[in-house]
């Protein structure tokens, strides 16, 4: 070759720029002769591979016979001089097949004519042994893919482009073949200078030689098609897929073996593949015959120059593929080491450190990955898509990262990810077995609030990212609680303690979002994510009041879900949808919160659910079921209102169609049973709010007169007539329709001429007939009692079915003898003369007495997280519980002591919102007390009420009274300072004073359920009114007392223990012992007596004395103590918490029963003059129960009223003494005090007693366990040994010695039964002395540690 030819460098046929070239030289594409005349490149059809354009397009202009160079080979210049040639590797001859014309019809024609002139000259063999190499080569279907190919291109032909004048487009001009071939194989060197060498990254190879003009417009593909071949599935094969590597693939993959039965073939290659891909494939013998039918491979290593560093060569070269291998191929020059090339061990993950990854990785669907098939996976699931490249799937970290991208492709993908990770989450959070996220047991809820914040925060995103966020924000919401969710609780907040995720979200920012998708960028959203906007407003409705009264106030939220949902959809137009009744249910939790809320959504959307009335079920465009659905829930909406005496008007206004709701849901079959229960309760709600007029807002919207015209409970009366008396639905029904009837009569005994006696005696014998023997009232009464004993007896834990069913017939026995009252007249007070109608008085009083017993109590507190919402359903049964209590009273068996039991222990079980019940019926146990002890003209039911009705009802608290705006001045001036939920047997009394219809949180802590509601009670709520004592001028009650209250606070500690003896001597008297007064209430009363002397405010009450100094208030203390005393005969059921438990109650929980204790202890020092009962309550806390604290107290800080306490050991006030003896005290500053006692500071008997055994315990190791005592320290005891032998008298080192306790004994041995140590105790003990304390002392307790 001749270098002289190019004097220029030359890379390929790019043409580097000089230096002082122009621009022109540069500029825009000069007019080819190819150009059309209008100056537009002409239309090509992209069929035409660009290549093929470029080719002709070179041909026409000449380019291909200009260029007389092939490409050049590069070569570097460390390796030889620059100016040593580079031989080009040989090139075999072109063939009749690279003839290149310009047009490709003449060159098919071309190719035709030397094929035929070709076979007509070969033999008959040689023409079939042709034909066998191309069957070999390229399979037996060959000829029925070359027949098509023949039928397109005739076709073709026929139809191809063709002149304006039908004639052909003439071909151009032949290429000169000898010219391209002698350019072709005159190739010139291009020397690499080490200046130029690259030493980075590999650059992207160099455009073709044969590009396109610069500046034309990129031609399209038009001989080029996408053909399929026509294979049988038995041909198609799929093989697994390979991790990503850098390496090279192999062509073709082994055949599958016999045993996989799962593949499909994907052909059959008949090709013939080289035996390295690096080797040009030698020549056959008969390779001039075969060249126009053979593949030529190109050898590209022999492109590389003889110097150069060779890779792959033998057996000790690098693996293909590798770092090692990319660098000897592309960067001999450089190190191994070299940190510019650090970028190929890293993703190609050649680094021998780096070991699988730990992180739980997921797939796009939020499925886990394990980490054994994370590294096996293929990159077509695209799963690699991270830092890590060898692993599929992308861990937390990735998504969160890839969560917040710029592409909004990405984010919405991750979003999907999300919320299949928070649907795991929440399966795992139940307990529910999850495959491979066990790492992630106890972490569900921070993961969720760090999903939920990441959907929340892209909820405004358009397209499908804002869609996928709003996903994700119903996956942790709503989908989280799926299963709580489908329970269908009603009237009780969700919130648990563990769901931070909800409390984190920024409502301020997620609520406007929801308001704007629903009212401006309405068409923008498809129905269903609106469908998920509604359902994670309601599950936010749902958390607590601060989520609820959020939503309400959120500007235009309601509005747009109102109008969205339930006013807007309609039939008629194409894509509408059906109203959806969710919305409404919405309404109803949202006016369950509180009367301001519940008043504000009357004043919105009452008049906008009465298009759901105005249109029976039968006759509504709307399918009978939904309409039927959206009845019953606007129904239920009216009731919910009815509960706080709001939106009564409704009944006037809305007359005709109420009535003629009415009469579809009585009379009509075909009244579904939803229906028929929302049309009773809304009757009954409607007819107790007409009882008091005034109960209402605004004031006599509903009046009694109008209620006795409508007729309702006529109508009820008939329905009974054809109502059916079997299965559970139309159970409920009767009892629905007895509870309308019951407040029916109650209101005729207020509004009825002479207490109602005409009404009465209108219904009094329908009814007593459905109630006679084997009639259907009495049919249902007895099937409901047998339901509730079968499943209150049930041995398998309470489901939510079993827990609904039973409130539900406990609502039916409920109503039933509400209305066996109602039908009692008003002037009787005790037992009438005859029942009204019969009702299974017997079976009715034992269900009572099972109940009070009943594990079923003890569910929503012990229970799962699901059972502790039961207690809405609990509240079902003790409503029950209070109405039979008002029917036992007036039986004419009942004993007076008999009903005070029965109350006693049933009132203990009455839940939020029986208050009015309770206070009903601890009035009447108030008037029931004996007189005996009652001040002169003051009796317990005047003293007591105010302090026993403010444990009844819940704490005020003067923060949560809200205050609305103006125009609500007439709700404002109903809101009252306690928290008052709305009962199950509504009254006018309760209608006024409702605040709210949620049922408190099984999450919420002690001070919020106070707060809440003072039901359940304790057992010492008959002691209630010592604590408005100790706290007499901060307590409401003295603040609200009425001007004629005088009572001393003598009078009220006498009345109040009065109280507690009475209820404890009769609950014990008949069994119920377990529902009295324990011994650690007791104590802790009692200590409140005496604590009033500490810091009382005079001013509040009047007193002349020391109240625990008063004769009979000491004696009723005496009394009450007395059964927990060691030597009493009476056996009370042991305390089921101790003191500081106990005290929390009353002192809360941000003062420590420990203060308390201290002051006790200070003021018994100050004030107590050696009283007896004021040193014994000293003693309890001091057990080795309690902590150290109280121990240090007493024994270390107040020695000195060691020798004022006189207890006997049968006066303790413990069941067994063993708790003040062990564990063996080990504390050194106590166990020193303990020393003093018995040897200078003379504590006596029982305190004696505890000191000696201590300090006997740590000197002997016989009285001593080492299990629960710990280890003996013998050097202590050593030094206890000789200061009772250097420092006490006789007869304490007599005691000392011969102390003895058999652990495990029936009882602790009491003085002088406890010095009594036998022989081999008294030995071991000797040999002890002498080995440990020495012989000195051994001679002087000779004598003692000598037998008996």
């Amino acid at each position: 070759m001749n270098e002289s030819k190019s004097p220029e460098t030359i890379i390929g046929s790019v043409f580097e720029r000089k230096p002082g070239a122009s621009k022109k030289d540069f500029g825009a594409p000069r007019t080819t002769a190819g150009a059309t005349p209008t100056g537009f490149p002409s239309v090509q059809h992209r069929s035409k591979s660009a290549f093929s354009r470029n080719r002709e397009d070179s041909l026409r202009k000449g380019v291909g016979s200009s260029r007389s160079q092939a490409p050049p080979v590069p070569v570097s210049s460390a390796q030889r001089p620059l100016s040593a040639p580079l031989q080009a590797p040989p090139a075999q001859a072109p063939s009749s097949s690279s003839v290149m014309e310009s047009d490709p019809e003449f060159f098919r024609e071309q190719i035709s004519r030397e094929n035929e002139a070709r076979i007509a000259g070969m033999t008959e063999d040689e023409i079939e042994d042709e034909k066998r190499q191309i069957l070999e080569r390229f399979g037996s279907r060959i000829s029925g893919v070359l027949e098509r190919a023949r039928k397109n291109r005739t076709k073709k032909d026929t139809d191809g482009p063709r002149r304006a004048n039908g004639a052909s487009a003439p071909h151009p001009p032949p290429v000169d073949i000898e010219a391209a071939k002698q350019a072709l194989q005159n190739l010139p060197e291009v020397p690499i200078s080490p200046e130029e060498r690259t030493t980075g990254r590999a650059q992207s190879p160099p455009p073709p030689a044969l590009a396109s003009v610069p500046g034309t417009r990129p031609s399209s593909r038009q001989s080029r098609r996408l053909r399929f071949a026509e294979l049988e599935p038995q041909d198609v094969y799929v093989y697994e897929s390979h991790p990503p590597s850098p390496k090279r693939s192999a062509l073709a993959l082994l055949p599958p073996t016999a045993d996989d039965k799962d593949v499909v073939s994907l052909g059959t290659w008949s090709g013939r593949m080289s035996t390295s891909p690096m080797n040009v494939d030698e020549p056959t013998p008969n390779a001039e015959d075969s060249s126009a039918s053979k593949a030529v491979d190109v050898d590209m290593a022999s492109s590389e120059p003889q110097a150069t560093e060779r890779v792959g060569d033998g057996e000790d070269g690098p693996e293909e593929g590798t770092a090692e291998y990319i660098r000897r191929r592309y960067f001999p020059d450089l190190p191994a080491n070299d940190p510019n090339l650090a970028w190929m061990s890293q993703s190609n993950g050649d680094s021998p450190d780096r070991g699988p990854s730990t992180s739980l990785r997921f797939d796009l669907h939020g499925n886990p990955i394990p980490a054994a098939l994370s590294s096996q996976l293929p990159t077509s699931l695209g799963l690699h898509h991270h830092a890590e490249g060898s692993n599929a799937g992308y861990t937390l970290d990735d998504i969160f990262l890839l969560s917040r991208s710029t592409v909004p492709a990405q984010r919405t993908i991750m979003f999907g990810v999300l919320a299949g990770i928070a649907r795991h989450l929440s399966k795992l959070k139940e307990g529910k077995v999850v495959p491979h996220m066990d790492e992630f047991k106890g972490k569900e809820e921070e993961l969720r609030k760090r999903i939920v914040a990441a959907g929340a925060e892209a909820i405004n995103e358009k397209g499908g990212v804002g869609l996928s966020a709003l996903q994700v924000v119903w996956e942790c919401t709503v989908g989280w609680d799926r299963d709580l969710i489908a329970m269908g609780l009603e009237g009780i907040w969700l919130e648990s303690v563990d769901g931070v995720a909800i409390r984190s979200l920024s409502l301020e920012f997620l609520l406007p979002s929801f308001a704007d998708m629903l009212n401006q960028n309405l068409g923008a959203y498809p129905h269903e994510f609106l469908v998920q906007v509604l359902e994670i407003v309601q599950r936010l409705a749902l958390e607590n009041k601060r989520t609820a009264k959020e939503v309400v106030e959120t500007d235009r939220l309601l509005s747009g879900i109102v109008r969205y949902f339930l006013l807007a959809p309609h039939f008629q137009s194409e894509g509408s949808h059906p109203p959806n009744p969710d919305a409404i249910t919405l309404l109803i939790s949202l006016s369950k919160t509180s009367r301001q809320i519940a008043h504000k959504l009357a004043r919105a959307f009452s008049d906008d659910l009465l298009r759901f009335l105005t249109i029976l079920p039968e006759s509504s465009p709307f399918p009978a079921p939904l309409a039927a659905t959206l009845m019953a829930r606007s129904l239920n909406f009216y009731t919910t209102l009815g509960t706080y005496g709001l939106c009564t008007n409704v009944a006037s206004t809305a007359m005709v169609h109420i009535s003629r709701v009415g009469e579809y849901a009585t009379s009509s079959p075909s009244a579904s049973g939803a229906l028929r229960a929302a049309w009773t309760r809304l009757a009954e709600t409607w007819t107790t709010c007409a009882v008091d007029p005034h109960a209402t807002t605004p004031p006599h919207d509903i009046t009694w007169s109008r209620i006795s015209a409508w007729g309702w409970h006529t109508d009820l009366l008939k329905q009974l007539d054809r109502l059916p008396a079997d299965g559970q639905s139309h159970w409920a029904t009767w009892g629905d329709i007895w509870g309308v009837l019951a407040a029916w009569l109650e209101g005729c005994k207020v509004n009825g001429v002479r207490g109602g006696e005409k009404e009465r005696n209108d219904i009094l014998q329908p009814i007593k007939a459905s109630f006679e023997q084997s009639s259907r009232g009495s049919t249902v009464v007895s099937s409901v009692l047998d339901a509730l004993v079968s499943d209150l007896q049930s041995d398998h834990p309470i489901s939510h079915t079993q827990i609904k069913a039973i409130a539900s017939n406990a609502d039916v026995l409920r109503n039933a003898v509400r209305l066996w009252l109602a039908m009692v007249p008003p002037h009787i007070e005790g037992s009438p003369e005859s029942p009204p109608f019969d009702l299974p008085i017997d079976r009715i009083s034992a269900l009572a007495a099972s109940l009070l017993s009943n594990p079923i109590w003890e569910v929503a507190s012990k229970g799962s997280s699901e059972q502790a919402y039961f207690a809405v359903y609990l509240r079902h049964v003790s409503a029950m519980l209070s109405q039979y209590l008002f029917l036992s009273r007036r039986l004419p068996a009942m004993t007076r002591e008999l009903w005070l039991a029965q109350a006693f222990s049933l009132i203990l079980r009455l839940m939020p919102g029986d208050e009015d019940a309770a206070l009903k019926i601890i009035g009447e146990i108030l008037r029931a007390l004996p007189t005996e002890i009652e001040p002169q003209g003051k009796g317990a039911a005047a003293v007591l009420e105010p302090f026993v009705r403010d444990v009844v009802l819940g704490k005020v608290n003067d923060s949560e009274s809200e205050v609305e705006d103006e125009e609500e001045t007439n709700v404002e001036q109903q809101v009252k300072p306690r928290t008052r939920l709305g009962p199950l047997v509504l009254s006018p009394a309760s209608i006024a004073a409702t605040t709210t219809n949620m049922f408190i949180s099984p999450s919420a802590g002690p001070k919020s359920r106070r707060h809440f509601s003072g039901l359940p009670l304790n057992r010492d709520w008959t002691l209630s009114a010592m604590d408005h004592l100790l706290h007499s001028g901060e307590s409401p009650v003295f603040k609200q007392l009425p001007p004629n209250w005088d009572s001393s606070e003598v009078d009220i500690t006498r009345l109040s223990f009065n109280f507690a003896l009475i209820s404890r001597d009769i609950l014990n008297r008949f069994k119920l012992g377990s529902y009295a007064i324990d011994r650690n209430e007791a104590i802790l009363g009692c200590m409140k007596v005496f604590m009033l002397e500490h810091g009382l405010e005079k001013e509040s009450v009047t007193s002349t004395e020391e109240v625990f100094r008063d004769k009979t208030v000491e004696a009723l203390m005496e009394g009450l103590l007395e059964p927990y005393r060691l030597g009493s005969p009476n056996k009370p059921e042991p305390p089921t918490a101790d003191l500081e438990k106990v005290a929390t109650r009353f002192l809360g929980t941000g003062t420590p029963f420990y203060q308390f204790y201290t002051d006790f202890v200070g003021l018994y020092d100050a004030i107590s003059f050696s009283h007896p009962l004021f040193g014994l309550l000293l003693l309890p806390p001091i057990s080795m129960q309690y902590a150290i604290d109280y121990r240090k107290l007493f024994w270390c800080d107040y020695p000195q009223i060691l020798k004022t306490i006189s207890i006997y050991p049968n006066q303790v006030l413990s069941s067994n003494l063993e708790e003040y003896l062990y564990p063996v005290e080990a504390e050194p500053q106590v166990i020193g005090s303990l020393l003093s006692a018995i040897v200078k500071n003379g504590a006596k008997e029982f305190l004696h007693l505890v000191a000696l055994h201590h300090i006997a315990a740590n000197i002997w190791n016989d009285l001593r366990e080492e299990g629960v005592d710990g280890n003996f320290n013998e050097e202590r005891g050593v030094k206890l040994l000789k200061a009772v032998v250097d420092q006490g008298d006789n007869e304490t080192v007599y005691q000392v010695v011969k102390y003895w306790q058999c652990r495990g004994r029936d009882g602790i041995q009491v003085p002088p039964d406890c010095f009594n140590a036998d022989e081999s105790v008294l030995a071991m003990r000797k040999d002890w002395v002498e080995r440990a304390v020495g012989i000195e002392y051994a001679e002087r307790l000779g004598g003692l540690l000598s037998a008996n």
